[in-house]
């Protein structure tokens, strides 16, 4: 079978089985509800690999949550995407016993129905418990200041300071956004520009000097 036939049939196989289970498949993610304003998320990076003749399965696992992201977008004037990006995510290895980046491998003598059923299987497994207990605020604070698995620390620095302040502790938020200002954006580069002035938008929202 061909690479891309492979391909498709594989992301058409597994569509399917994760609606069955409750999600509701877009192009890049498949969602599900988990509680109001949040929710579970399945993001599938399928990629040819012709130089080994085959399919790579990436798998993230996050939550969508929507005040957070909501408020992030606005503080850094960007549109709000409904379901993405995740607030807390991980790819899917990372939930296994090994921890360690994982992809599922399709060959050209591949059962596709039998490693899309593999791939459901692992969603339910690890992934739907992962979103069931990264819900609430607090959960998903706890797992920010963890950090692990390679949890960036940009996509943190962006995101618990609004946490802590949801939490109804803005003297954290701010603490903690000076952390990341000392950290990550002392430098000359884009990325600490951008950082500075999402500080300075966030020290509005909250309303300090």
């Amino acid at each position: 079978m061909e690479l891309q036939q492979l391909l498709s049939g594989f992301k058409e196989q597994l569509r399917s089985l994760l609606v069955e289970e409750g999600f509701v498949a877009y192009t890049a993610v498949l969602v599900v509800p988990l509680q109001p304003h949040v929710v579970g998320c399945v993001e599938l990076l399928v990629e040819a690999n012709p130089t080994e003749n085959r399919v790579e399965v990436d798998v993230a696992i996050g939550v969508h949550h929507q005040q957070v992201e909501r408020i992030l977008a606005d503080l850094k004037g960007q549109p709000y995407q409904q379901y993405s990006p995740f607030t807390v995510g991980v790819q899917i290895g990372y939930l296994m016993p090994g921890k360690s980046h994982v992809l599922y491998l399709l060959h050209s003598s591949s059962d596709v129905a039998r490693v899309a059923e593999h791939v459901a299987a692992d969603v339910r497994s690890l992934g739907r418990p992962f979103m069931a207990s990264s819900t609430s605020l607090a959960s998903i604070a706890e797992f920010m200041k963890a950090r692990p698995a390679r949890v960036p620390a940009t996509s943190v620095a962006y995101r618990l300071p609004i946490v802590l302040h949801l939490m109804g502790d803005t003297k954290a938020a701010l603490e903690c956004d000076l952390h990341y200002l000392e950290k990550l954006a002392s430098g000359a580069d884009v990325w600490a520009a951008q950082y500075r002035q999402f500080g300075q938008a966030l020290k509005a929202y909250l309303g300090c000097k």
